[in-house]
């Protein structure tokens, strides 16, 4: 009876074995844990998102956009576009001026929306530009009147002759006044002005206004000044050297043990104590040989020479008295007569007389005028623009 329980308990673990055998069977090989990714380096934006990234155009606000403004235009309307074409057909009828229709330019806050290119302006004779410059209809038609009333009658009166070939220094260009980075637009940016800074002549004169203008006022003050304060160094020098005298006689007075002497006398006792010390200078006797004859108070020993050699009969007693064959005639009274022999006698006088007579007649005619008188910056040209002004042009 004992071992029937032992027997029971062996067979129940043997059958126990044999069915996990075959459950494992069944099942089929275990399974390999799957191998892990490798480990990716840490991207520089960590925020940044995953995706393609939408981009956007961004404007850059050019010359004259305020701070904060909307965006500016990028191009003018067709409709703006037509009406000043039609505006430029009737304000340049009959003027007598060679222009080619420019495209419309916008940058910003610059630009216009019916350009022009002027290649040249009048007739007989036709003036030429050095390069063609783009500018306004409005600005054409005032360059052609400025030339036919103030600048080739100038030309005529002063320079003996015609104006053919403009020099041009800027026409359009996107740009502050005067360059500066933090002012208002130029009238160079609306394409509303032209630099001008010389012209030439029918016969060859360049005139140039760096050469040509002359001494500005501010070059006049400046050396008005510097005058006055030579003069008033000059002033010190002597009150000081005048001072080293007055001292030095003095210091020789009290040295002799003497009084100095006094002012109202001191040139006198000076020349008394200079005659008293140095004895006197005897004048050598010339002993006369009776060849010539000599002025006893003159220490000359020959006669003056007299230029033209000796006098005859015929010849007048001197060349003040030659006489003329009619009217004496003189450079001024053949100037005021003739202009042009004017300008031969005097060229810079005449080239300056004419740059000052046609910036004077420009000022009648365009809103802003600046030469040389107005500032360093236009010493070498004229600006000329037709900036709309409710006081008047402004002319400098």
């Amino acid at each position: 009876m004992a071992r029937f329980p032992l027997m029971s308990g062996v067979a129940m673990a043997a059958s126990l074995a044999l069915s996990c055998a075959a459950i494992a069977q069944t099942a089929g090989p275990a399974k390999t844990p799957a191998a892990q990714p490798a480990e990716q380096p840490p991207t520089a934006f960590p925020n940044q998102p995953k995706g393609p990234i939408e981009t956007k155009p961004v404007l850059v606000p050019l010359v004259g956009a305020a701070k904060g403004a909307p965006p500016l235009q990028t191009a003018w309307p067709d409709e703006e576009i037509a009406n000043q074409r039609a505006r430029c057909d009737t304000l340049l009828k009959g003027v007598q001026i060679v222009q080619i229709p420019a495209a419309p330019v916008r940058e910003g806050a610059c630009g216009a929306p019916a350009p022009v290119e002027v290649i040249s302006v009048g007739a007989n004779p036709q003036v030429t530009f050095s390069q063609p410059a783009t500018m306004t209809c409005d600005m054409a038609a005032a360059l052609e009147k400025w030339f036919r009333e103030v600048v080739q009658p100038a030309a005529k009166r002063h320079l003996g002759s015609q104006i053919v070939r403009i020099q041009i220094m800027s026409d359009y260009s996107c740009r502050n006044a005067y360059g500066r980075k933090r002012s208002r637009l130029s009238e160079h940016g609306r394409a509303n002005a032209v630099d001008i800074k010389g012209f030439l002549t029918e016969r060859s004169q360049n005139v140039e206004l760096a050469s040509s203008w002359g001494m500005t006022a501010r070059d006049i003050r400046a050396q008005v000044a510097a005058a006055e304060a030579a003069k008033r160094e000059a002033e010190r020098i002597a009150a000081e050297q005048a001072a080293q005298l007055a001292r030095a006689k003095a210091l020789a007075a009290q040295r002799k043990g003497g009084q100095p002497p006094a002012a109202d006398d001191e040139n006198s006792a000076l020349r008394g104590t200079l005659t008293e010390q140095r004895p006197q200078l005897a004048v050598p006797q010339v002993p006369d040989l009776g060849i010539i004859k000599r002025d006893p108070q003159s220490f000359s020993l020959t006669p003056p020479s007299r230029l033209g050699g000796p006098k005859t009969k015929d010849a007048p007693r001197d060349a003040a008295h030659v006489p003329t064959v009619g009217p004496a005639a003189t450079p001024a009274k053949d100037a005021a007569k003739d202009p042009r022999k004017r300008t031969s006698s005097d060229p810079a006088g005449a080239h300056q007389a004419f740059l000052r007579q046609i910036h004077a007649g420009a000022c009648k005619i365009f809103g802003t005028v600046l030469g040389p008188e107005a500032n360093d910056a236009h010493r070498d040209h004229f600006h000329l623009d037709m900036a709309e002004r409710t006081s008047g042009s402004f002319c400098e």
